[in-house]
């Protein structure tokens, strides 16, 4: 997976639609204003919505899982040691 500028998505292979991504998901998380005018319904049918439903669920449950566990360790006390230890 290459890397990615603000508000693209890194290049990789999705479960959904390529036209999706790019003309609807990519726009939407750099914050640009869509309009449905703007989408070429030809272009996708019901299943791929359906996936990409699914692909954004997931996401997010990965983000949930990340976000706890990041929390974990912004919470989490230093803990001193008694004597220097080296590895």
């Amino acid at each position: 997976m290459s890397g990615a500028g603000p508000g693209k998505l890194p290049t990789q292979e999705y479960p959904v639609k390529r036209y999706l991504m790019d003309s609807l998901l990519s726009p939407l998380l750099a914050g640009k204003e869509m309009s449905l005018g703007d989408l070429d319904f030809s272009a996708f049918d019901l299943d791929d919505l359906e996936d990409l439903q699914e692909y954004l669920n997931e996401n997010s449950r990965l983000n949930n899982a990340l976000t706890g566990l990041y929390r974990v360790f912004y919470k989490a006390e230093p803990q001193a040691v008694a004597r220097r230890s080296f590895c």
